[in-house]
């Protein structure tokens, strides 16, 4: 789906080039140059993600480790996990991991992440909020008894004793 919508977006930013070239709008062209170039490079990204077939997320006995192995590669260990929420936002079931220290956490990020992962900052939520969606609906179950398990363990103060 991202892929549609990059695409649209950087079509629609061609169009609106186009007709600010056309009128000799400044303002507007770059304004369009930079909605091309923003969905262009969403478009490659997404693009790489569906073709390389990288998991999207990876669960250990300690930590949580969401796109391993590329350069978004981001690790939670549940030492730092204060809490999970799943919840449904906008139809969507999405899973927030709240950190004790997201601050400190979001500063050690690479500059990468922290462009990646700013936007759920500015919109409320925490750094690490994870769509269902993205996740194999063949495993979909599996991530929430897993996330379940989890809870359970925060909940008890226990040590991670996964069967994975």
């Amino acid at each position: 789906m991202s892929i549609i919508t990059s695409f649209v977006f950087s079509a629609l930013g061609i169009l609106v080039l186009y007709l600010a070239y056309d009128e000799g709008s400044i303002v507007m062209i770059l304004v369009s140059l930079f909605i091309i170039v923003l969905f262009a490079i969403f478009f490659v990204a997404n693009t790489l993600k569906l073709i390389r077939n990288y998991p999207y997320l990876k669960i250990t006995d300690q930590y949580i480790q969401l796109d391993p192995f590329t350069k978004s590669e981001a690790t939670i260990y549940f030492d730092d996990i204060k809490h999970i929420k799943v919840s449904k936002v906008s139809s969507q079931n999405i899973i927030e991991i709240v950190l004790h220290d997201e601050d400190a956490h979001f500063a050690q990020l690479s500059f990468h992440n922290k462009m990646r992962l700013c936007m759920n900052r500015i919109t409320g939520f925490t750094i690490f909020t994870l769509n269902v969606k993205a996740v194999p609906k063949q495993e979909r179950g599996e991530l929430l008894q897993t996330i379940d398990l989890i809870i359970q363990l925060k909940l008890n103060n226990e040590a991670p004793q996964m069967p994975i």
